[in-house]
């Protein structure tokens, strides 16, 4: 969200955030704020607009945003190679498995939303349902990993001599209590 005083609206229907250029289809305005998902091209401005709205730039790609897709999309692919795993080796469906299989499942999608946010076209609506799944996944990963650390905690404190061996049906049920946490 860029201020009045941030940016500048050109002729074209672009507008000049600093030395971002933003195409007309990439941002929107409301009550004189200027409200962008993200910048999907990085400018470098040489000139400034004149009156007929003659822009000099160059266009370059931004190595940090390129970073990121690439990043994010070798995390889904190997997020989903252990799911995968997770789905086909029985021995491996136990309480902390499907801990990791959740944390797993809500990180593909994080990083899922982060790469197709990257697509310039992407605006309004959807940029604004993007932006609350990816805040809604990543509470989710973070309760996921508390739910982690609390069993390794747990596990810990009981390797003392009084070491209780739970019933397979009240794992279930702490399973299904940790879910709705």
């Amino acid at each position: 969200m860029y201020d009045v005083h941030e940016f500048k609206l050109l002729s074209n229907g672009s507008a000049l955030q600093y030395n971002n250029l933003m195409e007309s289809r990439t941002y929107e305005l409301r009550d004189g704020m200027l409200l962008s998902c993200r910048t999907s091209v990085n400018y470098n401005v040489y000139n400034s607009t004149d009156d007929s709205g003659i822009l000099l730039y160059s266009k370059h790609h931004n190595p940090g945003g390129v970073m990121v897709i690439v990043g994010d999309s070798i995390s889904v692919v190997a997020l989903t190679g252990h799911l995968l795993t997770f789905c086909l080796v029985p021995t491996l469906r136990n309480f902390p498995g499907y801990n990791l299989a959740s944390l797993s499942l809500a990180l593909i999608i994080v990083y899922s939303l982060v790469v197709i946010v990257q697509i310039p076209e992407d605006l309004g609506v959807f940029c604004i349902t993007s932006g609350i799944l990816q805040l809604y996944f990543l509470l989710t990963v973070y309760f996921c990993k508390n739910v982690m650390f609390f069993e390794v905690w747990r596990t810990v404190k009981m390797s003392t001599p009084k070491l209780v061996i739970y019933s397979h049906n009240k794992k279930r049920n702490q399973l299904i209590i940790y879910i709705i946490f």
